[in-house]
């Protein structure tokens, strides 16, 4: 019985066939392909930090702080990143009460 090889169906598929060999990471690859025009690889970066959007806005409206500080590399490699994760933020948290106690 021969086993079927099956075919990379994504563009994180084709990066863990292909193997990095710890050239780059995951975030490194997906940000190359989509400065490169790479549709899929550009929406799966702007699914990631609306998701990423909507998990802040859950902390928001549950801890309601002051501040909301985000780093790392892949914020430095994709700019844009900020501006996503801001308009979900902004669109989705409720507005501040004040003090309760």
């Amino acid at each position: 019985m021969r086993l079927k090889e099956s075919s990379p169906q994504s563009e994180v598929d084709l990066f863990y066939a292909t193997g990095s060999k710890g050239e780059y990471s995951l975030a490194e690859y997906l940000i190359n392909k989509a400065r490169n025009g790479h549709q899929e690889a550009k929406a799966a970066i702007e699914k990631s930090f609306s998701i990423l959007g909507i998990a802040i806005t859950d902390l928001v409206n549950l801890l309601n702080p002051q501040l909301v500080i985000l780093g790392g590399g892949i914020l430095a490699g994709w700019p844009e990143a900020l501006d996503i994760v801001k308009e979900v933020v902004y669109s989705r948290a409720r507005p501040s009460q004040g003090t309760v106690w």
